[in-house]
């Protein structure tokens, strides 16, 4: 029961600082359907990828000309990040390929405005166990849902944070020294995004989603060509068969029959690989 409450009341705090609404639930894509087509990625002579999919949560903000977009997927456990390393190997490609579906079908239904991301985001839904120490139950329940806080991106325009969470944007500016306590935003005594901050430019949204489209484009290809060989991939301490389901029946042992090594990556380093001198 306390851990109901709790997401209630975490759930009214994200509706309450921002000008979100949330506008669909579980919301299907289809991409061999003509009504709702989306995520049909052409490659190839005459071959697409099409995508199908169920997206948890689609939350919309309308403005002038724009519709921004925020993406919510829910999770049982409080250990999913979504990590640039990932995105650039093709490890995590979920919440962009969702912000990519709901663009495409934001823009179908409301004809003449731009679907702009301002955030994709993860959000547990379990409470996590709190060190103790000497506060008010005020304070406390403050913490709490400072640490149910969502992970992920956030756009990083001072306006679109504003509409995320108006406790740390005045007059279209940031206020030094805030913190949200329900997208992942911090600014520094100056006024400025701190680098802890997940916070991404729209040309980076969309930078990430043709690279996650380029990434689905190389499986297609793979598929077709009959690639078909047990080659897991390993990055740090995961690799693609901790949770695999066929292990005794495919029976591949890393270390005799080979693994796809993936250098780490910081996130500067992966801006690099996607910009290069740009």
């Amino acid at each position: 029961y306390e851990i109901h409450e709790r997401l209630v009341g975490s759930e009214m705090c994200i509706r309450d600082r921002g000008d979100f609404v949330q506008t669909y639930t579980e919301k299907g894509f289809r991409g061999n359907d003509k009504e709702w087509e989306s995520m049909c990625i052409p490659f190839g002579e005459d071959a697409k990828i099409c995508l199908n999919g169920v997206i948890d949560r689609v939350d919309l903000c309308s403005l002038p000309g724009e519709e921004l977009i925020k993406i919510i997927d829910y999770k049982s456990s409080d250990s999913q990040d979504l990590l640039l390393a990932k995105v650039y190997y093709g490890l995590q490609m979920q919440l962009l390929t969702y912000l990519e579906a709901a663009k495409e079908m934001v823009e179908k239904e409301h004809k003449g405005k731009e679907a702009v991301p301002a955030a994709m985001l993860y959000y547990a839904i379990k409470e996590k166990n709190l060190d103790w120490k000497p506060e008010s139950e005020e304070e406390y329940e403050k913490r709490v849902l400072d640490s149910m806080k969502c992970k992920g991106y956030v756009n990083e325009e001072p306006e679109i944070i504003g509409h995320l969470d108006k406790s740390v944007v005045n007059g279209g500016e940031l206020i030094p020294g805030q913190k949200s306590g329900v997208v992942p935003v911090a600014v520094d005594k100056k006024g400025l995004l701190k680098k802890n901050s997940g916070a991404l430019s729209t040309k980076d949204f969309e930078t990430l989603i043709a690279h996650t489209k380029e990434k689905m484009k190389e499986c297609g290809k793979a598929i077709l060509d009959g690639k078909i060989e047990a080659i897991p991939y390993v990055y740090e301490d995961n690799d693609g068969c901790t949770y695999c389901p066929y292990g005794s029946v495919c029976g591949h042992e890393s270390k005799k029959d080979g693994v796809r090594e993936m250098k780490k990556m910081s996130d500067d380093e992966v801006w690099e690989a996607l910009y290069g001198d740009d």
